[in-house]
């Protein structure tokens, strides 16, 4: 008989039930535990939440627990991290690692049970996981790499971590008896590259990535907006020979940020000043102008920071650096805003 692995590809009772058929809940000397005998650990909750506080728990358990950036979590030698959906469950025995892929576990829909917006995610039991036993936190991230590559061997599909979140545009109840029409916009764009600078960071995994493809898109109309500047001068016959000379002399030769500068001050409006506000990038009643000056020290700190001897240091595959996850928001608006103000459109 094939060996199964330790943690079931799904749960009978469904994963959701933990509470009475899964965890163990447990108060002693005013300290509530919660312990998943399967994997034999056991963490510190608080009592009064009515959804467990994960900060809370972290500072309670010290190094036994790790949330990592609600993409999953650890308990001493267990890990385990939400996956985009995948067709096939799988197991691997890497030396003395196990690694499964299957439905979220009871500890998981107990963890982040306030994250978890059904009408998005589905079921707990349609949502997975990759599962972890036999390694420390330091390694979890890296027993999740090989796990996915190993994936993508046999089932050609590669395994991309999800974050458990909140999803704030998500308004089912608005969308109740809505008919499905056709939706009428603007023509479409047809700038080329910029679309695909934008749709490639709308797909990346990685959030630096997905940064510097959405930077590219300013820098592009950045720089044909300077090229226009160049060519109205060039037909300009009221302009003295010196002075066009002067003028492309400033225009080809300053520095790149002046031309960012200018573009984000047009396209930065209310609602992108504000979201970068509410991401910490911006401090209240500062302007479009500020946030073109930390974009660009942005764009310096990961096109430069990430390098060392010409070697560019990877991101996370798990979580994400809070401060890239905040700047690929607001670049992403900046980015559609760009193409919305300046893409040609077609008849």
């Amino acid at each position: 008989m094939a060996e199964q692995p330790t943690i079931p590809f799904n749960f009978s009772p469904a994963a959701d039930e933990y509470e009475t058929a899964h965890l163990v809940f447990g108060t002693k000397n005013k300290i509530t535990t919660v312990a998943w005998p399967l994997i034999g650990e056991k963490i510190i909750v608080r009592a009064t939440d009515e959804y467990p506080d994960l900060d809370f728990i972290a500072q309670a358990n010290g190094s036994l627990f790790k949330n990592w950036g609600n993409f999953g979590y650890s308990i001493g030698q267990y890990h385990e991290f939400f996956c985009k959906d995948l067709p096939e469950h799988a197991a691997f025995k890497l030396g003395g690692v196990e690694i499964s892929v299957g439905c979220a576990s009871p500890l998981a829909a107990y963890l982040f049970d306030n994250f978890h917006e059904e009408d998005y995610f589905g079921p707990w039991d349609y949502v997975t996981t990759v599962r972890i036993i036999g390694c420390s936190v330091e390694l979890a991230e890296t027993m999740f790499i090989n796990a996915a590559i190993h994936y993508h061997d046999r089932y050609r599909i590669l395994p991309e971590p999800m974050e458990m979140r909140h999803l704030e545009w998500l308004d089912t109840e608005d969308l109740d008896g809505v008919e499905k029409n056709i939706i009428t916009l603007p023509p479409a764009n047809i700038e080329h590259e910029p679309l695909r600078f934008h749709y490639n960071g709308l797909s990346q995994v990685d959030g630096v990535a997905a940064c510097i493809y959405h930077y590219r898109v300013l820098e592009y109309f950045a720089f044909f907006r300077q090229h226009k500047d160049i060519g109205r001068l060039r037909h300009d016959g009221a302009i003295s020979d010196f002075a066009f000379m002067r003028e492309m002399a400033t225009r080809l030769f300053r520095d790149e940020k002046g031309p960012l500068v200018v573009l984000v001050k047009e396209i930065a409006n209310g609602e992108i000043v504000e979201l970068a506000v509410q991401q910490g990038i911006l401090r209240d009643g500062e302007k479009a102008h500020d946030l073109a000056a930390r974009l660009y020290e942005f764009r310096n700190s990961i096109v430069h920071g990430k390098q060392m001897d010409n070697y560019l240091t990877p991101s996370p595959v798990i979580t994400t650096e809070r401060t890239v996850s905040a700047w690929r928001h607001v670049l992403e608006l900046l980015s559609r805003s760009a193409l919305n103000a300046y893409g040609r459109r077609h008849p």
